[in-house]
């Protein structure tokens, strides 16, 4: 075998699927299929659903759901972050009275220019372990429910530290650079400007092809496909509901000197070595964290 040299020539195998797709894409517009919707229009008068005016009346929810999104500041303290953790013979500790007097020193850090002012609401969260295997474990349970990015990246820390224990004694061979990447759909110019210009001809043929359900035909599968999307919705819900997993909260309120006085006089929970915080503080109530976090 030896090495040739070619030029780039576009693919037979995509011209064919144009040159068959075009047969029917360039009639699209001559069966004057706006003037035959429009002689049907009178004979699709459908009244309305007998739960219209129950759910017409239910429309004001969205904007109480619109009013648990709230704005706000989010200060993480970890075992792993510069000047934040400690050392030991096994890694890095952040200890609970560690943890809650570093956020009470940051309420008084005035060279920070995002530093919050005026009346907030604050909650103060801790999730604490003796040992790192716990303290992985419990991340896990509770990064499952509320997913903060830096208690998540305390988690994929302190997980790759366990592996790591293990691997020790274990020298793995070198890989040969370079390496190989996932697999994963090869696409790039001019693939996927053609794979998108070729996939419009063809869900316009399988639009066109559509026609072999009838306009009753296509009401009933759109019935059947939401009530599978609400059982779906529903089910979510209810595995939402189920939380199997613990943390240390307190809700607070008050100017920044107070919340840094109030979190400098708090007892920590107890003594953990091992401790990931969460200051979050905004300048309105904020009832979903605080019935999430803060419910006994």
């Amino acid at each position: 075998m030896m090495w040739t040299q070619s030029s780039l020539t576009w693919p037979t195998s995509a011209n064919e699927i144009q040159i068959r797709a075009s047969s029917v894409i360039e009639q699209v517009g001559a069966d004057h299929g706006e003037e035959r919707l429009a002689a049907l229009e009178s004979d699709a008068a459908f009244g309305r659903h007998p739960l219209s005016q129950d759910a017409q009346a239910l429309l004001n929810l969205r904007t109480e759901l619109d009013r648990l999104l709230s704005q706000g500041q989010v200060l993480t303290v970890t075992p792993y972050q510069f000047q934040v953790g400690g050392e030991s013979e096994s890694g890095e500790i952040l200890d609970t009275d560690t943890a809650v007097k570093r956020l009470a020193e940051k309420l008084r850090d005035y060279a920070d220019m995002h530093r919050p002012n005026g009346q907030l609401h604050a909650i103060v969260v801790m999730l604490t372990a003796p040992t790192r295997q716990q303290f992985a474990e419990q991340l896990q349970r509770v990064t499952t429910v509320m997913p903060l990015p830096e208690w998540c990246q305390a988690q994929r820390h302190t997980e790759s530290l366990l592996a790591a224990d293990h691997e020790k004694l274990r020298k793995p061979a070198a890989i040969i650079q370079p390496r190989f990447k996932p697999v994963a759909p090869v696409s790039t110019t001019p693939f996927a400007d053609m794979n998108a210009a070729l996939g419009t001809h063809i869900a316009t043929l399988e639009s066109l092809a559509s026609d072999r359900v009838n306009v009753i035909g296509k009401l009933r599968q759109l019935a059947e496909k939401r009530q599978s999307t609400l059982q779906t919705v529903s089910d979510t819900l209810q595995a939402m509901q189920t939380m199997n997993a613990q943390v240390w909260s307190v809700a607070l309120t008050g100017e920044l000197a107070s919340l840094s006085h109030q979190l400098a006089e708090m007892l920590p929970p107890n003594y953990h070595r091992y401790a990931v915080a969460s200051l979050i503080l905004s300048a309105s109530p904020m009832p979903f964290f605080e019935e999430l976090l803060c419910s006994p």
